[in-house]
């Protein structure tokens, strides 16, 4: 039975997470969409940020640069950063037919690849494949079962889904972590290899290549590993190992090498004046680090205080997992906010401090083979139940927000097949804006903020535009900013404890916009854009009176209209 559980592992955790496709389409049939928007009790990033850029990709771009907004195409962006992970669901798009395909395809792919690279990690450590095996599955399955250890109520909550973590598993859906954790796990492993054999110059070469793939697949993979990187070579250089510090300088030089065009990139994208704007709409201020960074050191600390044989593979790991401590601290400290620290600790450093954890456990119970196999198959059966409990009912959570809207659907189509590509259409529905980069080749005239480097103040001038285009009054606008604030401002809509506040300096902000705008001030502020196509949805339908003197009827599908702008 041992000898089969690898493969038994890796087919059980690519059904748990193709499991709510497999559900979701019996019951929906062709009506179902694995895209979701602001209906969703769950993630919409596949469908406002990652979908998008494949859908770019598809259109010959080698390089990722705005995808929405006509007059930024051109220019330098963070973006470029998420070119490694669009351009393979864009090949999975080719592959499987469509778009909607890759990503239902991808979940059925990539965790299991991710089980196998953490099972080799932590069989690197121990030496044991039966419970290597079930802590890799332990961590592909539960990302946030780290944080509630060692409390025993909050544990107890968390397998029963007493506080309603009963929404799809954490690879699922989205190319960040799903696809990128493999390169960053890949990156860790070739590292590995590295340092244990420094005079192979293949591992030198492929550390290199790898290490050069986290600029173009993740902002917090790379610099979280720029921070391990230079925490080892000073380690190395204390310990005066020659050998291993010209290969890791030369994986290195390799890797910047390969990166020079993104950084160069970067370093001409924060030259713009619109930069500042894009820090403050991308990250928190104000917000103190989170104390539960000391329990990730515990833990690097505990496994390296429990390790009797300390030898390089072990101080590598722990090192590994004090860089993912230190790079939320480094990162404010460079950029003077918050860059979303949750997101190194959940999408980077969670499941190495989970095999970290249970390799400590491991070395505390070597000896008792009886008490780890039992251990071992216990963990295996847990999780298994655990990944098709939340998977199943999830599946029944969502399912409404994962059908088909048929009217929408046939605008998308009559405007990929009736207009020019790059025409820019127009909504003020934020939620047909997010999808149409997905299903035409049009532009977005008023884009979600955070996926674009457009200023802020110009998303709200392009709100009030449309708006006024279709004569909708400054009292629906305004009372329609409680529904879009964050789509508009993102972080800077917050407060210090990370809510949302409709009472924000930036909503006061907004509605003087609306009201300057509104003066008939927009008549000039229109020059400054392009605009082709305006598209009213049901939801603002009622609000709207058409001037045909300046819009002209297109198309209609149910309550969907479809206008020409007159220029």
């Amino acid at each position: 039975m041992k000898k089969f559980i690898l493969p038994i592992l890796i087919i059980l955790t690519s059904v748990i997470y193709g499991l709510p496709h497999l559900l979701l389409i019996s019951k929906l049939g062709n009506s179902y969409t694995p895209f979701t928007l602001s209906g969703s009790p769950i993630t919409r990033d596949e469908a406002y940020a990652y979908a998008p850029e494949v859908n770019y990709m598809l259109k010959g771009h080698l390089f990722l640069k705005d995808a929405y907004v006509s007059e930024y195409s051109n220019f330098p962006t963070p973006f470029m950063g998420e070119t490694a992970p669009s351009l393979v669901f864009a090949l999975l798009s080719k592959l499987t037919g469509s778009i909607e395909n890759a990503f239902i395809a991808a979940d059925f792919i990539f965790p299991p690849i991710i089980f196998f690279l953490l099972y080799i990690v932590t069989n690197k450590l121990i030496k044991n494949r039966l419970y290597s095996a079930a802590i890799a599955f332990l961590a592909v399955i539960a990302r946030d079962f780290i944080a509630v250890i060692p409390f025993p109520h909050k544990t107890f909550q968390y397998l029963t889904f007493a506080e309603g973590q009963n929404y799809l598993l954490y690879f699922s859906l989205a190319f960040h972590p799903q696809l990128t954790f493999i390169f960053f796990s890949l990156c860790f492993i070739s590292f590995l290899n590295l340092i244990q054999s420094p005079t192979r110059r293949k591992y030198m070469l492929f550390s290199g290549i790898l290490f050069s793939f986290l600029f173009y697949s993740y902002i917090f993979y790379w610099t979280y590993f720029v921070a391990f990187y230079f925490l080892i070579i000073v380690y190395f250089l204390i310990k005066k190992e020659k050998q291993i510090l010209v290969s890791l300088i030369g994986a290195g030089a390799i890797a910047f090498l390969i990166a020079t065009p993104y950084l160069y990139n970067i370093y001409r994208f924060y030259k713009l004046e619109i930069a500042a704007d894009f820090i403050a709409k991308s990250s928190l201020n104000n917000v103190p680090l989170p104390i539960t960074l000391i329990r990730y050191f515990l833990i690097a600390l505990l496994l390296y205080l429990t390790t009797r044989k300390k030898d390089i593979k072990f101080k590598i790991f722990v090192l590994f997992l004090l860089a993912g401590v230190l790079i939320a601290p480094i990162s404010k400290l460079i950029i003077g906010q918050d860059l979303e620290t949750f997101h190194y600790l959940r999408r980077a450093l969670m499941p190495f401090a989970t095999i970290g954890l249970f390799v400590t456990v491991f070395l505390i119970l070597k000896n008792k083979n009886i008490v780890i196999t039992f251990l071992s198959f216990s963990i295996i059966f847990i999780f298994l139940v655990y990944g098709l409990n939340v998977q199943m009912i999830a599946s029944e959570k969502i399912q409404a927000s994962h059908i088909k809207d048929l009217d929408r659907v046939n605008v998308f189509k009559w405007l990929k097949d009736n207009t020019p590509k790059e025409s820019v259409v127009g909504s003020v529905n934020t939620d047909f804006d997010s999808l149409l980069p997905i299903y035409t080749q049009n532009r977005v005239f008023f884009p979600p903020t955070d996926r674009t480097i457009t200023p802020t103040n110009e998303g709200v001038t392009r709100y009030t535009i449309l708006s006024n285009l279709l004569n909708i009054n400054t009292d629906w606008q305004k009372n329609n900013l409680d529904k879009i604030i964050s789509y508009l401002f993102i972080f800077q809509a917050y407060d210090e404890n990370r809510s949302l506040n409709l009472s924000s300096d930036k909503r006061k902000a907004a509605e003087d916009e609306i009201d300057y705008e509104s003066q008939g001030l927009w008549r000039e502020s229109i020059k400054k854009y392009k605009l082709d196509y305006i598209v009213v949805t049901p939801d603002e339908i009622t609000q709207t009176k058409i001037d045909p003197n300046i819009l002209k009827y297109e198309a209609s599908f149910g309550n969907y209209f479809v206008y020409f702008l007159i220029k």
